[in-house]
């Protein structure tokens, strides 16, 4: 408690950091999201392979995730937008199954009496589906958040810029866990310096450590 009042001014400006890596994050899982889980509620034929697919994104490591983002998009890997991608990836995984589900718990009774008054497919939608399924909606988004803003703490190890890492006196675990996947990298790439994914490695090690 002594440490976090008189260091208050650093905690704030790291939470700021935190938050402008996780809410544009959670903004894109919801507005990407949303539309896949009302295609896979609409369309079941494509609805199954999609919420598979999802649920199979989410296993994906995230350290490794984050060499194939910038290994694909041609950006650096130590920057804010890797980070983001990679964030919004995992939440658009998470949270489209249960969009699926929401508009799933809408009655169908509902819905068929707004199209007897006369109401077109679009205002059924805007009116009816997506009110209704907003607390579910909710409850989705509300977990994505939790799981969103916890995995921002993955950039540090990774060096993200806006993540400080070596800016404040954090404690020495944090610092070694970086040191040690530097460390292992570097040895990696040493011993597999001849193999075909050794360029993959060589990548990884100069994004890490810069010029």
């Amino acid at each position: 408690m002594t440490w976090l009042t008189a260091n208050w001014p650093q905690v704030i400006e790291l939470a700021l950091y935190h938050l402008m890596l996780s809410v544009p994050a959670i903004l894109a899982s919801v507005l990407i999201a949303v539309p896949a889980g009302r295609l896979a509620y609409r369309r079941p034929g494509i609805g199954g392979p999609l919420l598979s697919a999802a649920s199979l994104l989410y296993a994906v490591p995230a350290l490794p995730l984050l060499i194939i983002i910038p290994a694909v998009l041609g950006i650096p890997l130590r920057s804010a937008a890797t980070m983001i991608i990679a964030l919004t990836v995992y939440g658009v995984a998470l949270l489209v199954r249960t969009a699926a589900d929401a508009f799933t718990s809408v009655s169908p009774h509902v819905q068929d009496a707004a199209i007897a008054i006369g109401s077109s497919p679009h205002s059924v939608f805007w009116r009816v589906d997506l009110p209704l399924a907003v607390p579910v909606l909710l409850s989705g988004v509300r977990v994505t958040t939790v799981s969103t803003i916890g995995l921002v703490t993955i950039g540090a190890l990774m060096l993200v810029p806006l993540m400080r890492i070596h800016s404040y006196s954090l404690p020495m675990n944090v610092d070694v866990a970086a040191i040690g996947i530097l460390s292992v990298e570097n040895e990696f790439n040493a011993e597999q310096i001849s193999c075909p994914g050794a360029e993959i490695s060589g990548f990884l090690t100069s994004s890490i450590l810069g010029p």
